[in-house]
């Protein structure tokens, strides 16, 4: 994988940073102005940060400091071949780990599908956050050309490199409730949930 072009033709040209959790390094981007209002993007199962490569330039462009990462098992992230490192708890304990290294304020979530691990990040420092956007939806197959395909698949070309994205299957623990006002933070859908109106762009596939 070391040959591997991770610009894919120029969609993804984001410099690389990385987390050393104790399950595994991570893989995450930040772009933008430091100083910027930080709006922290996390992927589903079995995508990685790439599925947000349409929304990095827009919001960047807009002044916001952008942050997405890779959970373990996923795009540029290790792939421990131990499937006891991909429940829902280690998840999200290795995502509040990494984002509390990033002392972020007045952030915006934007958790899609299994990122919703992140939230665990947010109940516990709703201090830390200014609203939630949260996502789900089906990929639509029309939508995937080759380029597009090949850069969701290539993070993964080996069975064992797959553990984290089949070990996550069927397990649902019980889930911590989710306050539905938290102090010094609010979780807003909509349009505004970033700064009063949505970025004109499409998640691509």
């Amino acid at each position: 994988m070391s040959t591997l072009d991770w610009t894919f033709d120029g969609t993804w040209p984001y410099e690389p940073r990385w987390f050393h959790s104790p399950d595994g390094r991570l893989h995450y981007v930040d772009e933008g102005p430091r100083e910027g209002r930080p709006v922290v993007m996390v992927h589903g199962n079995p995508t990685w940060g790439y599925l947000y490569r349409n929304f990095i330039p827009p919001l960047v462009e807009a002044g916001y400091r952008v942050i997405v990462l890779d959970l373990l098992g996923a795009g540029r992230s290790d792939k421990p071949d131990r499937a006891e490192v991909y429940t829902i708890r280690r998840h999200a304990e290795r995502t509040e780990q990494l984002l509390e290294s990033l002392d972020l304020r007045d952030a915006t979530l934007v958790p899609h599908d299994w990122g919703m691990n992140s939230l665990y990040w947010a109940i516990h420092h709703p201090e830390r956050l200014r609203g939630l956007f949260i996502l789900n939806t089906i990929a639509h197959r029309d939508r995937l050309t080759p380029q597009i395909e090949r850069a969701y698949l290539a993070p993964n070309p080996t069975v064992a490199s797959r553990t984290g994205c089949w070990s996550s299957c069927g397990r649902f623990p019980p889930v911590r409730a989710i306050p539905s006002r938290t102090s010094g933070a609010s979780s807003r859908t909509g349009s505004n949930a970033i700064s009063g109106t949505s970025p004109s762009v499409s998640p691509g596939a």
